[in-house]
C-alpha cells in the first residue's frame, strides 16, 4: 500500500493472481485500475503486472513506478492519472527470461569466497567490500 502526494491510495498485492494495482481516493472512491486480475504475459507485457512489490509516485512528473519484481523482475512507470505506459526497465534474456545482474550484493562470508579467490591478511570491512562486478 501506498500514499501519494495527492493523498491517493495505491494497493497491490503478493498471491498468484495478484497481477494488478489499484488506486483508490483517501474517502475509498476507485479511481484507475492497472493491469487485470489473474492476466499476465510476462515482462514485455505493459499491460499487466505480476505480483507487484512496490509503488512510488514521482510528483514533478505524475508517474508511477511499480516494482514489477516478484513475477516479472522489473520496473514499469505509468501516468499515474491515465495509466498510460510511460517506460519500463526489466533484465530479460531475448527469450523473454530474467537474467542475472552484473552487479549484486552478496551477503558477508566467512573464509574463502567462491568469486574473490583466497581471503587477504587485511580484514575488508564496510558495504564497498561486498559488492562485486
Amino acid at each position: 500500500m501506498f500514499v501519494d502526494y495527492k493523498d491517493n491510495v495505491w494497493i497491490a498485492g503478493n498471491g498468484g493472481k495478484d497481477t494488478q494495482v489499484l488506486k483508490f481516493t483517501k474517502n475509498g472512491k476507485f479511481l484507475l485500475q492497472i493491469g487485470h486480475h489473474g492476466k499476465t504475459g510476462g515482462s514485455s507485457d505493459t499491460e499487466n503486472l505480476n505480483r507487484p512489490a512496490g509503488i512510488a509516485v514521482y510528483p514533478k512528473t505524475n508517474e508511477v513506478f511499480i516494482a514489477d519484481g516478484y513475477g516479472n523482475r522489473r520496473v514499469i512507470v505509468y501516468d499515474a492519472d491515465t495509466g498510460a505506459t510511460t517506460r519500463t526497465r526489466a533484465r530479460t534474456s531475448a527469450t523473454g527470461a530474467p537474467t542475472a545482474s552484473r552487479r549484486t550484493i552478496r551477503r558477508p562470508t566467512r573464509g574463502r569466497s567462491r568469486d574473490r579467490g583466497p581471503r587477504s591478511s587485511t580484514p575488508r570491512t564496510g558495504f564497498a567490500s561486498q559488492m562485486t562486478t
